[in-house]
Parts: C-alpha cells; structure tokens; sequence
C-alpha cells in the first residue's frame, strides 16, 4: 500500500514512478532519480530494506511538513521486502562539489549561505519537541541555481534527549555525537555548523569575524559555544548589514568621485554658466581647495565643527560640489581607526543635531551616527532619543527606533514609540505601517 501526504492517494503499485538514475546509496538505502509517470514530476525515490529506519525517518520528515529549506516527503509506502519514501528532488549542485569547483567564494555569499542554514536548522530546534539533524556537513546541502540553499537526508536525526548510539561524519560531527549513551543536544549541530563555515571559509580570505564565529561555534566545551540558532543568526545578520553599508558608502564615493573630477575638469565653463562674478568663483574655488586638504589629512583635523562650517558654505555657493564633497568627509570618517574613527562620527554627525533647522536635513547627516552605533553592536537608544527630544514632530525617526528595538527584540519599548509617534506626527509612511503590522498594534 502507497499512501501520499496530502490527499492520502492509495497507489497499488510503484510502476507510477519510473527510475532514471541512482543517486547515491548510503547506510540508511539507496536513493534514484525518479519521474512520476502522470504529473511528469521528478522526484527522489529513498528505498529501504529496514523497516524501523524508514519509518523513523518518515516520522520525522511528516513533522517537518511546514519547514522552509528542506526536501519534503511527497508519498511514503511499503512492499513485502522493501520500504520507500517518495522526497521532493531538490536540483543543484552540493555544497562540497561547488567549494571544490571554485577556486575563491565571497565572504558576501558565505554569509547568505550561513544565514539561510541558521533559519532552516533554527525551525529543527524550534519544533516541539525539538529535532537535532546530526548529519550537517557539505554533502547534505543542495545549492539551487538561484542561490538558495536546502537541506536534505534526515536519516539520523533525534528528539533531543533521546538517546543515540555514536554516529557522525568524522570532521564535522561534534565530539559528543561519538560518546556511548549521549543524549542528543542541540550544542552538535551547532558544532556542525561551525564546521560547515569553516570549510566554507578555506577558500576565502580576510573574513575575520566569520572565523571568530565558527571558532566559537566549534568550541571542544559544548558550554562555550553559542546557545541557539538564534543568536548566530543575529550575529551574521550584523555582519551583512555592516558589509552591505560598506558596498553603499564605497559605491557612493566611487561615483561622487568621478563626478567631481569630470565637473571640476572644466571650471571655467561652470562660471559662465552659474556666475558672472569672478571673484565669487574664485572664493569658492578655494574654498574646495581649503576643504579637500583638509580630507587628505583628516585624522588631524582639530575641530570637525569647523569643518561642517566650511561644508555649509561650500553647499551655500554650489550645492551640487557640497553634496558631493559631503559624501566624501563620511568616507574619509570611515577609513579612520578605532577610537578616532568613533570620535570623528560623533563630532562631525551631531553638528547635524545640533546646527540644521530642518529635520530632514539633520537626520540626513545624524543617521549616520546611529548605523555606526549599529554597526559596532553599541546601544543607539539614548542616539535616537536625542534625535526625537530636538524634532519630535519627524515621522521617519520614529519608524527607524521602532524597527531597531523589534531587531533587538524589545518589543515593548518599540510599542511604546510607536505610539508616541503616532501623537506626534500621522505614522502613515509604508514603512510605518509595516511596523505597525510587526508590532500587531
């Protein structure tokens, strides 16, 4: 009798599916490419010759019905000698051939693999009672052409707690998984995953703080590594976005820059154009000139109050020449160390604050004092609330506090705000609906 997971269809016979190739076998059975003779779908035909570990696995893939990123069971059944699961053929190329194909991976994807692991692996440990996976390791992960990453073969899966016998892929199971009557926990697939990132890692350089990561993650003491798939999963996304921003403000300035040399190539034809003073070109002129020494030699610039004064002059005369040249102090702030760097974003982003009459164009500049704060994983709340205590009435500050406490989970606080906000100005932007959706007010 064949049964299908969805409309409970009763198949008297396999001859519905017909073999095109075998594609792999392992101590759990064998597994062949199959294609449905009637829907003309392909499918993976796992065959078993153990009834018990069929059925353990069948158990577990019904509960995972509702994940996102796995192979689901499609249709499940049984012979007089054999047992079979019909899987969801998920095509692409596994995360081991593709490392060996390539000879270098970006730090960008390796971060977008690891995030989507986090959230398939994060609903294993979320169900309930919580399932630990056990087997993570390159050859289980199936990257589609899209990108998108799915995780196959739940052969030896647990309920945590339960009692497992010693089994795992030697360099990537953790050392617990090969102690005689260990529990399952969710500390080995953590351990898993940090060995994942690592061979992720072999063929890409200068990414620090992913190594660090994994390093924790792979720690010999199961107390020293991260608790949850949550917290990592925070950590990376930090990672993203700060790498993201950094792509942003480079673009940025590679673009302002070529602007500013074409539309300084000529500048006698600019004056004709704008000015027939030409003693006011030539003040400006110097001006930028003055200005851009000083961005050359920014870590010695004594007062950056002073210098947002010369770029407010220089927006005064020519605009287009200021916005561009403001782009590039933020750069130049950027490329500073440490205690400078955080020093020189205070100084020159609170002259927003404190000088620019209108919200927008002080929040313009001031946000970029609260994506640093976030970006060093430093608390931005007493940031934005200096913001709102000098423009109360700015909708866009509200909907930015409010999506920055729902990332770090104070859901309370960002209720609050949002209310606040909603005395204070309409709250009718797309974005500040969608917080109102998040928050369920």
């Amino acid at each position: 009798m064949y049964y299908h997971k969805s409309s409970v269809e009763i198949f008297d016979d396999i001859s519905c599916y017909q073999k095109i190739r075998k594609l792999g076998e392992g101590g759990m059975g064998e597994v062949f490419l199959v294609k449905h003779l009637k829907n003309k779908k392909l499918y993976a035909m796992k065959i078993f010759s153990s009834q018990e570990k069929a059925e353990r696995e069948r158990k577990f893939m019904e509960k995972m019905v509702s994940f996102d990123g796995i192979a689901h069971l499609v249709a499940w059944g049984k012979s007089k000698e054999k047992v079979f699961l019909i899987i969801d053929y998920i095509s692409g190329i596994s995360l081991m051939d593709y490392q060996r194909k390539k000879r270098k991976i970006s730090g960008f994807k390796i971060l977008c693999w690891s995030i989507d692991l986090c959230k398939i692996l994060k609903q294993f440990h979320q169900n309930s009672p919580s399932i630990i996976y056990r087997d993570l390791k390159p050859q289980h992960l199936i990257l589609k052409k899209n990108g998108k990453l799915f995780l196959i073969d739940f052969g030896i899966s647990a309920w945590e707690g339960e009692i497992v016998k010693p089994y795992g892929t030697k360099g990537f199971a953790s050392p617990e998984q090969f102690r005689l009557r260990q529990p399952a926990i969710k500390a080995m697939d953590i351990y898993s995953f940090g060995k994942v990132l690592e061979f992720c890692l072999e063929k890409c350089s200068n990414e620090k703080k992913l190594k660090k990561l994994a390093e924790k993650c792979t720690k010999k003491d199961r107390k020293e590594r991260f608790g949850t798939f949550e917290i990592i999963e925070k950590r990376l996304k930090k990672m993203l976005f700060y790498k993201i921003y950094c792509v942003v403000i480079s673009t940025v300035f590679f673009l302002s820059g070529i602007f500013l040399w074409n539309h300084m190539r000529q500048p006698q034809e600019i004056v004709k154009k704008e000015t027939t003073n030409g003693s006011e070109f030539d003040f400006t002129k110097n001006l930028i000139r003055d200005y851009k020494k000083q961005l050359k030699d920014v870590k010695h610039v004594i007062s950056f109050s002073e210098l947002w004064k010369e770029l407010q002059k220089i927006k005064k005369e020519d605009k287009e020449q200021g916005e561009l040249l403001e782009e590039m102090t933020w750069q130049s702030i950027y490329a500073l160390d440490g205690k400078q760097k955080e020093e020189a974003v205070f100084s020159f982003g609170e002259c927003y604050l404190t000088k620019c009459i209108k919200a927008k164009e002080s929040f313009y500049g001031y946000q970029r004092v609260l994506l640093y704060l976030e970006s060093e994983r430093k608390n931005a709340e007493a940031a934005y609330e200096k913001f709102i205590k000098k423009f109360p009435a700015y909708e866009e500050i509200y909907v930015d506090y409010g999506i920055y406490l729902c990332r770090n989970k104070k859901w309370k606080k960002a209720k609050k705000i949002y209310q606040q906000g909603v005395r204070h100005t309409k709250m009718q932007s797309n974005k500040a609906k969608k917080l109102k959706e998040k928050l369920g007010t």
